[in-house]
Parts: C-alpha cells; sequence; structure tokens
C-alpha cells in the first residue's frame, strides 16, 4: 500500500469516529395532531381525544401538554397539564385531556351540532409539548367538529 493511502484511511477513520461521537443537531419534527374525538362531560369539563402521529425516528416523550382549541374566534378550551405521553418512532398514539370549558359562549354552538341544527362546528387546534430536554415543540391543525349520531355531546 502507498504511504498517501495509508494517511487517507487513517484520516478518513478519524473524521467518520469523530462525527459519529458528535451530538446529534437533528430537529425535532412537530407531531400530527388530529382530533378523534370531543365530549362534553358534567360539570363543564370537555375530554378531548388525540391521535398524535410521531414522524420522527426516535420515541416522543412528551411531559407537558398545553392544547388550545378555538372555533368561531372563541377560545373555548385552553388547558396547560402534566403528561406522561409516549409516542414510539414514527408511530400513531390515542391521547387524551381533560379540562374545563373555558368560554360558556360555545355550548350554544356545540348543542346546534349535536342537535343537528348545524352540520358542523370549525375548530382550530394549537398543541405545545414540553420536551424532556426542556425543549418545546408545537403543532397547529384545523379541521370539523360532526355530531356523533345517537351520542349527545359527542363530536369526532
Amino acid at each position: 500500500m502507498h504511504r498517501y493511502s495509508v494517511f487517507a484511511l487513517i484520516g478518513l477513520s478519524l473524521v467518520v469516529g469523530l462525527g459519529a461521537c458528535s451530538p446529534s443537531k437533528r430537529v425535532t419534527e412537530p407531531p400530527v395532531a388530529q382530533i378523534s374525538g370531543v365530549e362534553l362531560l358534567m360539570g363543564g369539563d370537555v375530554r378531548v381525544e388525540m391521535m398524535l402521529t410521531n414522524l420522527n425516528p426516535v420515541a416522543l416523550l412528551a411531559q407537558s401538554a398545553k392544547l388550545t382549541l378555538v372555533s368561531e374566534n372563541i377560545v373555548w378550551l385552553e388547558t396547560e397539564q402534566s403528561v406522561a405521553w409516549q409516542v414510539s418512532a414514527n408511530a400513531r398514539e390515542a391521547v387524551s385531556i381533560t379540562a374545563q370549558v373555558a368560554s360558556p359562549n360555545i355550548m350554544p354552538k356545540l348543542d346546534d351540532v349535536s342537535q343537528g341544527r348545524q352540520g358542523s362546528l370549525p375548530y382550530a387546534l394549537k398543541l405545545m409539548l414540553a420536551l424532556p430536554d426542556d425543549r418545546v415543540i408545537e403543532t397547529e391543525q384545523t379541521g370539523f367538529l360532526y355530531r356523533v349520531p345517537g351520542q349527545p355531546g359527542r363530536f369526532r
């Protein structure tokens, strides 16, 4: 082997070795959050069920979540809670949050949908997740809530 080939192999080995040891600078992609169900509970509480899709090659671990739901310019749910959500790498997981309705102005609109007087209610969802390494990722989603036939106070 030539002397230059040996030095080239040693140099290449060092570059690869050092690169493997350096911390990853990969950005964590925010999950895709979709509402899979909303249920009005007794006492003015609401349970929001969501599907979180993790687009990352590593598990997504959330320690707290801040959820905001807005419909027709009414902020009707705003809560921040400790959670223990874990979504495997490149996977989906069902999660839920239960909180007090922030604005009673939304109740007539939800009642109209629940009773079939209105076909749907548009919403905008904003979800912020605090990760164990003190990073916060946020995702937003828009869609429509529809009544679940035969189940008053439930929407999908």
